[in-house]
């Protein structure tokens, strides 16, 4: 066994290994509902008649989608990074017609095609190194080596400037 094999937390509980499971688990963590991919992609193009202010450029533009018309409400997925602010926006927004139950929505895809999709962000290594700790089941590790690989060239850019500024 490695050292730091042995220096990382076991979870207390099996991974969840479906993606049900996963929504259950995301759940219990932020103690809110969750809407799943699937449930997501259950309505069809008639979600855009259900709301009066909720046209399809306007969810798109707002990040919101309408999921499910119920008789008292209609629940609308909002992405998970919303604060509190944003959520009263739309409900102020949509203040006409039935009232809206705001519920997270988990995306379903992987970190590494999260971090693809932000190539001004994140470089092709920190890419590379996320989707191959995925793909090998050692997310963790690879996270770990990365955070070493970005403090040190860190450390050595704040050197190399340090040693620019000193006369010769």
């Amino acid at each position: 066994m490695t050292a730091s094999a042995s220096t990382t937390p076991k979870r207390p509980v099996a991974e969840a290994q479906t993606p049900e499971q996963q929504r259950l688990e995301v759940e219990l963590l932020l103690k809110e509902a969750v809407l799943s991919s699937a449930d997501l992609g259950a309505a069809g193009s008639e979600r855009w008649s259900w709301h009066p202010q909720l046209s399809q450029a306007r969810c798109q533009a707002l990040g919101a989608l309408p999921v499910q018309l119920n008789p008292n409400h209609l629940v609308v997925a909002v992405p998970t990074h919303w604060g509190a602010e944003q959520r009263q926006n739309l409900c102020e927004t949509a203040a006409e017609g039935p009232p809206l139950e705001l519920r997270l929505a988990l995306q379903g895809g992987s970190l590494g095609a999260a971090l693809r999709s932000w190539p001004r962000v994140f470089d092709r290594l920190t890419i590379a190194m996320v989707e191959a700790g995925e793909a090998g089941g050692v997310l963790d590790e690879s996270l770990r080596r990365l955070a070493k690989l970005l403090e040190g060239n860190a450390r050595l850019q704040n050197q190399i400037q340090g040693a620019m500024g000193y006369p010769v």
